[in-house]
C-alpha cells in the first residue's frame, strides 16, 4: 500500500468522524435556535435565524463531504 492510498483512507476516516460528530451538532444548533425563538419574545426569530442558517449550511457540508471527497479522488491522479 503506497502513501497516497494511505492518505486517501485517512481522509475517508476523518470525513466519517466529522459526519458522526457533525450531525448531532447540527441538531443541537437547531434546538438552540428553537429555544431562542420560543423564549426570545418579539425578537426571538431575528436572534434565532443565524443559528438556523449556520446549522443548515453546516449540515449540507457535512452530508456532502463524502461525495465531494470521492469526486476529488476520481479527478486527481498521481
Amino acid at each position: 500500500m503506497d502513501v497516497i492510498q494511505q492518505l486517501s483512507e485517512m481522509g475517508y476516516e476523518v470525513v466519517k468522524w466529522l459526519q458522526i460528530l457533525g450531525i448531532p451538532a447540527a441538531a443541537i444548533a437547531f434546538g438552540i435556535g428553537g429555544t431562542i425563538q420560543i423564549f426570545g419574545g418579539s425578537e426571538g426569530l431575528r436572534k434565532a435565524k443565524p443559528w438556523y442558517i449556520g446549522a443548515a449550511i453546516g449540515l449540507i457540508f457535512i452530508i456532502g463531504a463524502s461525495s465531494i471527497s470521492q469526486f476529488i479522488e476520481r479527478k486527481i491522479t498521481f
